[in-house]
């Protein structure tokens, strides 16, 4: 690794301003580092990278880089997630975390953070007269207030002759990003809803962030 530094000794006096232009010269030279600077064999080698931890239960992947991690259903009719009319009493305006769309992260460091998800989605008819309406949100910390536009999930027509594989399931997806200003611990994404009528069952759905220090 090449350096030119701009004062060297022999037995001249030792000066505080020589000095800080050498270690400046050390800093820009680190800032700007060439494939040939690097050697295995010298003073940066694979020791000194530093691997991601990876927690397998939790499936989030924590680097010097940032934090990372994703969720599934697991296949198709596996695992079901619901948002019901029951779960927010009928009300559009109360809204409550979809289970296994959340996650805790602990932020070492400022970041943006983006959170993807997708659903294939099946809106029964619940035979009430009327044609309710899910809403989706992203959230943080607080699954009681989304952030931003809701995602819509439409109701199967009332008296619809037909199942409700056929008509009131679809594909839907939507995202979320939020600058982090500091170290944030325990801190919780993920997706909060409410309905106005009948369920709205996540059959098949995947979910996933990634928070990158800035």
């Amino acid at each position: 690794m090449s350096i030119t530094f701009p004062k060297t000794w022999t037995t001249e006096v030792l000066e505080a301003s020589d000095v800080m232009d050498n270690f400046d010269a050390m800093q820009k030279k680190s800032h700007r580092l060439l494939s040939s600077d690097v050697s295995t064999d010298k003073w940066i080698d694979t020791r000194h990278i530093v691997n991601p931890d990876y927690n397998p239960y939790t499936n989030i992947m924590t680097g010097v880089s940032g934090v990372f991690g994703g969720q599934n259903s697991g296949g198709f009719f596996s695992k079901y997630t619901y948002l019901t009319k029951w779960l927010s009493g009928k009300n559009s305006g109360v809204e409550n975390a979809i289970p296994h769309t959340g996650f805790t992260l602990d932020l070492q460091r400022p970041c943006s953070l983006f959170y993807q998800w997708w659903a294939c989605v099946m809106s029964p008819n619940n035979g009430a007269g009327t044609t309710g309406t899910g809403k989706v949100y992203f959230y943080t910390n607080d699954p009681s207030i989304g952030i931003g536009t809701p995602h819509l999930l439409l109701e199967q027509p009332y008296a619809s002759p037909h199942d409700p594989t056929f008509d009131g399931t679809y594909h839907t997806n939507g995202f979320g990003v939020v600058e982090v200003s500091s170290e944030k611990l325990q801190y919780g994404i993920g997706l909060t809803g409410s309905s106005t009528a009948g369920q709205n069952r996540f059959i098949s759905w995947g979910v996933s962030f990634e928070a990158f220090y800035l």
